[in-house]
């Protein structure tokens, strides 16, 4: 099958703009790059594999990672990153290889069946981690967060702003400029420059999360919040609606009371949008209710399916991956236990798949789910998600440690709040795009000034030691 130019002028310019920007030495403009192409996919190419802008320079950084090794495997966060990873690897050569999945379908392509999933699946693992030391790097000298952060909300309002001249004007640009198919014409869903309405949905939670942990917010930033907002109100996407609850709820609870009034403030902008939707766009408004009441009645429940107990209740009201991906580990639990393997539930989940709409849509499945506990649950088990708890509380517990400290090169308590928002939105829905990979770097930038600091009070307190006078023995009763 012919490859459309586009498609080779994108994936040049992915390829380019970070590899000009390594060679010139100027590695700040590609952390705006990462930031920017999180929201704006356009430069997401797809002419193997599903390969984000993001990943490309996870893949070009990946020698100066390997040679950083020494500094951050020494954080706690990443030893237990490594473990996981190790253990992934191992259930990738049993699974993907010594005992295959077998592809019940008998005509998936070599990169969908088993061994080639565990092989690609791999690689965008190891340029995760290649990324994440990379946010990591850069997030730990000064400027380096507020330059991510800002990035990434510029991406989200001009998504944003793309998906209102769709709704106006009726142009998918995101198909214009990728030539990958068309959605806004069978579904008048606006989806900017994302890959789908609930990828612009996501985008704007994300926008609209980081603009709200901000300390202090200019008369600029409640404009690209106004356009954000107005982003996710026109994606209509329930899965963006309670991934904005979830962020909300996270900067509730860890941000000032100056967040607190702003989210406020931000609730009731969105709801005067939404106001005018109401009367400008009825179609719109009526498609987005349809949409929310079809995910919450369970496009998957049909009488046929008679679920056996509530969990298989829940799962069949969940979307086709993670509907039949859940019902799997359900019916076989001893997967849950052990892990899939890399990727390969989308394998043995496909007979699984719900009857009704979602088996005559789809007669397998090559996607992996699309909560981030689920994806963790099906790759390496209950290991896997005990880890990935276990490096949130960790990031947590050191940005807590860094609040009462001045000078440092992020502001801690908004840098804390950045990566909690990102751990509990990718819990309830993982993207395309590296969305964890960049959180999970700022996440680890936290633990890395927090050891830098424990060890720089370690050192204080045993020069202290070394410099107090030696103390006299008392004299023994009796002596003068």
């Amino acid at each position: 099958m012919a490859v459309d130019p586009r498609q080779l002028l994108l994936l040049l310019i992915a390829l380019a703009v970070p590899s000009v920007a390594f060679l010139l030495g100027r590695t700040r403009i590609i952390l705006a790059w990462v930031g920017f192409t999180l929201f704006v996919q356009v430069f997401d190419t797809s002419i193997v594999t599903n390969l984000p802008a993001g990943r490309v320079v996870g893949l070009l950084f990946l020698p100066a990672a390997v040679g950083l090794f020494r500094e951050w495997s020494r954080l706690t966060p990443a030893r237990a990153w490594l473990v996981n990873f190790a253990y992934l690897v191992l259930l990738g050569m049993l699974f993907g290889f010594l005992m295959p999945w077998p592809d019940i379908s008998g005509i998936r392509p070599f990169t969908v069946r088993a061994p080639g999933r565990t092989i690609i699946y791999l690689i965008r693992t190891v340029s995760d981690l290649s990324l994440t030391v990379f946010v990591m790097s850069h997030v730990t000298r000064p400027g380096g967060f507020d330059t991510l952060r800002k990035w990434m909300v510029r991406g989200a309002a001009v998504s944003a702003a793309f998906a209102m001249t769709t709704l106006v004007t009726g142009i998918d640009f995101y198909t214009l400029i990728t030539s990958l198919r068309e959605y806004a014409k069978s579904d008048f869903r606006p989806r900017g420059l994302a890959f789908e309405p609930r990828g612009l949905g996501l985008a704007c939670a994300y926008g609209l999360i980081l603009l709200l942990s901000k300390k202090h917010r200019s008369a600029r930033d409640w404009m690209l919040l106004f356009v954000i907002g107005a982003g996710l109100a026109v994606s209509s996407s329930s899965s963006a609606l309670a991934a904005t609850i979830v962020g909300l709820t996270v900067i509730a609870f860890l941000g000032s009371m100056r967040v607190r009034f702003a989210m406020v403030m931000a609730v009731a902008l969105i709801a005067s949008v939404l106001v005018v939707l109401a009367v400008t766009a009825p179609t719109l408004v009526e498609r987005s209710r349809y949409a929310i009441e079809s995910r919450l009645q369970g496009r998957g429940v049909v009488e046929a399916n008679r679920p056996r107990n509530a969990g298989e209740a829940v799962a069949l009201r969940m979307d086709v991956f993670d509907s039949a991906a859940s019902l799997f580990l359900l019916r076989n639990p001893q997967y849950a236990l052990t892990g899939t393997g890399p990727g390969l539930i989308s394998l043995p989940a496909s007979e699984h798949i719900p009857y009704g709409l979602y088996r005559s849509v789809f007669p397998v499945i090559d996607n992996p789910p699309s909560h981030g506990i689920l994806l963790e649950l099906s790759n390496t088990g209950v290991l896997g998600v005990t880890i990935w708890i276990f490096q949130v509380l960790a990031i947590y517990r050191a940005g807590r440690s860094l609040r009462r400290y001045r000078g440092l090169p992020f502001p801690p308590q908004a840098a804390t709040t950045t990566f909690m928002v990102g751990a509990a939105l990718y819990a309830i829905q993982v993207s395309p795009s590296p969305f964890w990979a960049v959180f999970l770097g700022v996440g680890w930038a936290i633990a890395a000034e927090g050891a830098a600091l424990e060890k720089a009070k370690w050192l204080a307190r045993r020069q202290a030691r070394m410099a107090a006078p030696p103390q006299q023995p008392a004299p023994a009763l009796g002596q003068t």
